[in-house]
């Protein structure tokens, strides 16, 4: 985008403005232009010190909130947007924007709310199909939200936003094909498509192909650096390349961006149990615990590391809740075994430990990377995204 008509414009706004400090019309529209600049400091700036002047006027309030939006601070956004709502201004873009930032600090319960207050808005603003859509991911709906992305490119085909969205959500709700078919489509249009990358890199992740999954993943954290889940997935990709290392630097970054999902959090432990960092392991499954108390592969992760540190009773607890949550469960069956092997012998317990990406030791023929990655499917069920700092 040739942004010097912009540039132009805000400099003779701003020449206006420095005549007339405290019109609010004038304040308006160079913040609006900083914004579509970029500035988001200084748009930030100005707003606040005209709400110094005209205090409460709702025209600089949610411009802030959108400024606030923008920076990656919808937490700040949130109130902004609920004190208008609550002071009688009906606007339904302030309830999509509400519903847009309650998303993103990850209340998709409240953001539906909003949205349900507005549902011509559907109809008058395309895109909140597609908030809607993404709001039902994070609720666990995948059938709705799918007919709602479906619904908006019916009557707006050819979008990349919308088919990459339809490429996740076809691919969390186990569709691999179709999920392809949409990813394609999505990068077709826009190369850097987060949700699009995400879903080839686990379809390549899906088929072992580790070389391809990792620039698939490589492209999509250069280019959306904030996204936990591409950083999730670049530390799979590097775990299945046996680089652990890297797997859990990035791993690291994904829970930073994304510190709700446990299947990261497993996804860490492990690297960190097969690279004798034990007592890592157990702040990472400590951290899935307070998440889910009643996952099996974290009581069952948990009993591994108690194994590997000489607690046989804290053990033997951790893998009967586990098997009494799940008797099929991966951590819960190998802590089993470990016990059944090597009580009392932690040194011999890491031995096997260690070996456990190069082998196919799992119970019941799963490796642990497939357990792995099965925990992952089951937590993106859920969202668990994408939203990323805008300034992405």
């Amino acid at each position: 985008m040739n942004a010097q008509p912009l540039q132009d414009q805000l400099r003779r706004f701003e020449g206006f403005l420095a005549s007339d400090p405290d019109n609010i019309n004038l304040i308006g529209e160079v913040a609006d232009l900083r914004l579509r600049l970029g500035q988001f400091q200084a748009a930030l700036d100005l707003l606040e010190r005209g709400l110094r002047v005209h205090a409460g006027e709702p025209g600089l309030i949610s411009r802030k909130a959108s400024v606030c939006m923008a920076m990656g601070r919808a937490v700040d956004a949130v109130p902004l947007l609920q004190g208008l709502i609550a002071a009688g201004h009906a606007d339904p873009v302030l309830h999509y924007n509400l519903a847009y930032a309650l998303l993103y600090v990850r209340q998709p319960e409240e953001a539906k709310v909003q949205l349900d207050q507005i549902p011509q808005l559907i109809d008058t603003m395309p895109q909140a199909a597609l908030l809607r859509a993404r709001v039902f991911h994070h609720l666990g709906d995948l059938d709705a939200a799918i007919a709602d992305a479906e619904q908006y490119t019916r009557q707006h085909p050819g979008q990349p936003e919308a088919a990459g969205l339809l490429a996740l959500l076809n691919f969390d709700a186990g569709y691999s094909d179709t999920a392809r078919t949409w990813a394609e489509q999505a990068v077709t249009g826009n190369p850097n498509n987060l949700e699009a990358l995400v879903t080839l890199g686990s379809l390549s992740l899906d088929d072992a192909e580790q070389e391809q999954a990792a620039a698939q993943f490589k492209q999509a954290v250069t280019a959306h650096p904030q996204s936990g889940r591409a950083w999730s997935g670049m530390g799979l990709a590097d775990m299945l390349g046996m680089d652990l290392p890297t797997a859990i630097a990035d791993l690291k970054k994904a829970v930073t961006y994304m510190p709700d999902h446990i299947g990261t959090w497993h996804a860490l432990a492990w690297c960190q149990i097969v690279t004798n960092d034990i007592d890592g392991a157990r702040l990472s499954f400590e951290k899935a615990m307070a998440i889910d108390r009643n996952f099996s592969e974290t009581h069952g992760g948990q009993a591994v590391v108690d194994i590997l540190q000489g607690r046989t009773d804290q053990a033997k607890e951790g893998v009967r809740r586990a098997l009494k949550l799940d008797p099929a469960s991966f951590a819960g069956r190998f802590a089993q075994s470990l016990l059944l092997q090597h009580e009392g012998k932690p040194e011999q317990a890491q031995e096997v430990v260690s070996n456990i990406l190069k082998a196919n030791i799992g119970i019941g023929g799963m490796s642990l990377q497939q357990s792995v990655m099965k925990t992952l499917k089951q937590n993106n069920k859920k969202g668990n995204i994408l939203f990323t700092n805008k300034k992405d």
